[in-house]
């Protein structure tokens, strides 16, 4: 094994929180590519990606202190709403290829921010404010992602 495969452990070890993530959003969005026939492969990918980020925040909240989890203290309004935008444009990216991927995209969309706002909220870890930010950044990102998409296609 060479230093560089060593390396490749060693930052999976660390962050075993965002591997078991991506592995697991990875499977659900190949189940969801084949079950869900109005799913793209490219929101397959999206979906799978964003395993990535749901493990990366995993792993950032389990590594703060219980004393400075106090909700809205970890990032600035405006970090939010662009994170948030971003990945709802990436999403709306790659659901535009027809109305029916639009309006599959659109479904899962308000099941995930439904889910994680409720999950985040139920923790303490955001205030009710910021998540009304972050759900219209989300929609707006999702819908200039569209929109982008058929400009450019």
């Amino acid at each position: 094994m060479d230093a560089e495969g060593i390396l490749y452990a060693v930052v999976a070890i660390a962050n075993w929180r965002a591997v078991v993530t991506l592995v697991a959003f990875a499977f659900t969005a190949w189940l969801l590519v084949f079950a869900v026939p109005l799913m793209s492969g490219i929101q397959g990918i999206v979906f799978a990606l964003t395993g990535l980020v749901v493990g990366l925040i995993w792993q950032e909240h389990r590594s703060l202190d219980a004393t400075t989890n106090q909700p809205d203290q970890q990032t600035r309004p405006s970090v939010a709403a662009a994170g948030a935008s971003f990945l709802a444009l990436c999403w709306g990216l790659a659901s535009a290829d027809s109305l029916l991927t639009a309006s599959t995209g659109a479904a899962i969309l308000c099941l995930a921010l439904g889910a994680n706002t409720s999950y985040y909220r139920r923790m303490n870890l955001i205030s009710h404010a910021r998540a009304r930010l972050c759900i219209y950044s989300a929609f707006l990102g999702y819908v200039a992602g569209i929109i982008l998409r058929q400009f450019t296609a």
